[in-house]
């Protein structure tokens, strides 16, 4: 599991650190169905997440965001 934020888009490294936490923790509590399908499968994944955007978003949608792309992912 990888999180990447573009220094590009974000210039202070803060601000990159506050948004890789943040994907951080919505992985942290949505990880455990993803989890459940993948060893009913008796699978495994590699995932990276890069944040594509310029703005910064609440942790709602972050979460939002990180359930659609698991909920998304064939095993």
């Amino acid at each position: 599991m990888a999180f990447t934020v573009s220094k590009s888009k974000f210039k202070h490294a803060v601000d990159r650190n506050r948004i890789k936490r943040l994907m951080r923790q919505a992985y942290r509590t949505n990880k455990h169905s993803f989890l459940e399908k993948l060893e009913a499968e008796n699978k495994t994944v590699a995932l990276m997440f890069i944040y594509n955007s310029f703005a910064e978003t609440s942790f709602e949608q972050i979460e939002d965001a990180l359930k659609k792309g698991l909920v998304g992912i064939r095993v």
